[in-house]
């Protein structure tokens, strides 16, 4: 997984909690460099889980919350980083709306994410526009981390000011991604009423 992730973890555990938890998170497992994950490196998606996992306590001792509060903050912090890296106003990075950056999560993963990060794995999604303001998103990665995604598409609909709702079922199948049986978790977002 790339360092990316693991930095903007650090950055989401010290802009909640500061910097005397996040030096205690690091210090509670042995990560690679102490703990000073660069953004380019490449990490074994362990870390982010034993991350995670030692940091549940700030979370009411729930793993899930813990990635689905993540993802709501990694949301808006990656994208603000990724669009200044992307000037240029045609990019997907800069859509105009909530449901118009979801339908292109296929094209910002492997054509604009991919330049920056060309030996990186992403996660896989089916996207089915059902309406204007109404997708269902099928999730698969070999990283498994529902919750995060579940935070992520909240932290987008933040983000774009839009008060739809997301819906998260349990698994509901499984697919081969990068050599590995993974589960698939659907989402469903919806304008309310």
């Amino acid at each position: 997984m790339r360092g990316i992730i693991f930095r903007t973890f650090t950055n989401f555990i010290e802009t909640k909690f500061g910097y005397e938890k996040v030096d205690n998170l690091l210090l509670s497992d042995t990560y690679p460099n102490k703990g000073g994950f660069s953004t380019a490196g490449n990490y074994d998606v362990k870390y982010l889980h034993s991350l995670i996992k030692n940091s549940a306590y700030l979370f009411k001792n729930s793993q899930e919350q813990v990635q689905e509060a993540f993802g709501k903050f990694a949301f808006g912090f990656l994208l603000d980083r990724f669009k200044a890296s992307y000037q240029d106003n045609a990019s997907h990075l800069h859509s105009n709306n909530a449901y118009d950056f979801l339908e292109n999560l296929n094209i910002i993963h492997f054509e604009e994410l991919n330049k920056l990060y060309p030996d990186a794995k992403f996660p896989r999604f089916e996207l089915n526009r059902l309406e204007k303001e109404h997708i269902i998103i099928e999730y698969c990665s070999a990283v498994n981390i529902p919750h995060f995604v579940f935070g992520l598409l909240q932290g987008c609909l933040k983000y774009y000011q839009d008060d739809s709702e997301v819906i998260m079922s349990k698994e509901c199948g499984y697919k081969i991604v990068d050599e590995n049986k993974s589960p698939v978790h659907r989402f469903e977002v919806k304008k309310n009423g």
